[in-house]
């Protein structure tokens, strides 16, 4: 019993010792969980501002990424379209590369053709040089033989001229008076020139003779005898102007057939052996009208007795200079057959039926003139193009096709 008695009472104290010590261990655990609590409540409100910070943090974050989102977007948009661009560049590329390839063969074979044009082109420019001075030399021909100087032969010349001024025009009372019948007296029966065929001249069908060829051969035919006609003319117009006349001064005279009188065809005293011409009219030419043209085309012609190719003189108030000038100096100008002196009426009028060819259809008149012959240029009506060409104008022509080629040689 005792021992059970002190079994129980060990027992007792060796559980108030467990309960004393259990409670000294809560205890020392509370102060411990007192001081736990506070480290863990500061600690949740660290990890509490953390967290805000990490709230806020997160914010800005995610409105970085709208942003780049946006961005990426556009850069994918602009990626796409930018892609698209070089698969247009690369396609582009591939038909440029294409298109030169082909431009390089085309080049080569340009470049073969150039070479050879480049020679061809100087071979043309040596031939359109040799074709402008035979144009110059020409126009250089017509001015040289404008004037009796042309014969080339001063003892030749100043027969003519004798010839001319003993019979054919007279300066006085301020006057210079002209007889165009005159010139034939002069060549006819004072220098024994007459109308000759070109066959009979230079065995050819058209040969244009020189002054000097025409004294030479005693004569030529109607081209021949007119461009003769017109240098005696320019040498009286030469004469009438160095006396101090003037243009409106001097005064050409003609004839018609068809009077009742006889007509004196020089200026000679009634002592002295004259010509004249009976039942003949004279025909004063109009005022003003006195530089030499020779004119050709299908006109009347004596020698042959039909209207034909042939050349007469037609009187201008001016000079012809240029194709231009054609017009306003040969509509109504007068006009003489320089082989006879005798009157042929007006251009471009009923009075003579002759025509410039420019000014009617051709097909619809018998006589027109299609060629002149000036004092330095060779003028033609060329039907096909409806106008008038000339050396000069050719030669104006050729010089500006020389500094087109020239160019294009580089």
């Amino acid at each position: 019993m005792d021992k059970l008695v002190v079994i129980l009472a060990f027992v007792s104290a060796f559980l108030l010792a467990a309960v004393i010590l259990k409670f000294a261990e809560n205890a020392s655990l509370s102060a411990a969980y007192q001081n736990y609590r506070t480290i863990a409540a500061a600690e949740m409100d660290r990890l509490d501002a953390e967290v805000s910070g990490l709230i806020i943090e997160n914010q800005a974050l995610s409105e970085s990424k709208s942003e780049l989102d946006a961005t990426y977007s556009k850069l994918l948009s602009d990626y796409r379209s930018l892609n698209a661009s070089l698969n247009k560049l690369n396609s582009d590329y591939e038909a440029l590369n294409d298109s030169y390839s082909q431009l390089s063969t085309e080049y080569s074979g340009l470049n073969a053709s150039y070479l050879t044009l480049r020679v061809e082109t100087e071979k043309v420019l040596g031939k359109v040089d040799d074709y402008e001075k035979n144009l110059q030399d020409s126009m250089s021909w017509f001015r040289t033989n404008s004037d009796l100087s042309g014969i080339g032969d001063r003892l030749k010349t100043e027969r003519v001229q004798y010839g001319l001024h003993d019979n054919c025009y007279r300066i006085e009372g301020g006057m210079c008076k002209i007889k165009t019948g005159c010139l034939w007296v002069v060549n006819e029966h004072y220098l024994g020139l007459s109308y000759r065929t070109d066959i009979e001249t230079t065995h050819t069908n058209d040969t244009l003779l020189s002054l000097q060829d025409f004294i030479r051969n005693w004569g030529g035919d109607c081209e021949d005898y007119s461009l003769f006609y017109k240098a005696e003319m320019n040498y009286i117009l030469s004469k009438c102007m160095e006396g101090g006349i003037s243009q409106s001064s001097i005064m050409l005279e003609g004839f018609n057939p068809g009077g009742s009188e006889d007509y004196f065809l020089d200026f000679k005293t009634a002592q002295e052996t004259r010509y004249y011409l009976p039942d003949t009219l004279p025909a004063v030419l109009k005022n003003g009208y006195i530089y030499p043209v020779e004119v050709c085309g299908n006109i009347y012609d004596l020698n042959q007795d039909v209207v034909t190719g042939h050349c007469i003189i037609a009187f201008t108030r001016n000079r012809i200079n240029s194709i231009d000038d054609i017009r306003a100096e040969l509509n109504l100008a007068p006009m003489i057959e320089p082989q006879t002196g005798e009157y042929m009426g007006l251009v471009n009028d009923a009075s003579s039926g002759i025509y410039l060819a420019s000014d009617s259809n051709m097909g619809d008149k018998d006589s027109y003139i299609y060629m002149l012959v000036t004092d330095g240029d060779h003028m033609l009506f060329d039907e096909e193009k409806g106008a008038w060409i000339s050396y000069s104008g050719f030669s104006e022509e050729l010089a500006e096709l020389e500094l087109r080629l020239v160019a294009m040689l580089g």
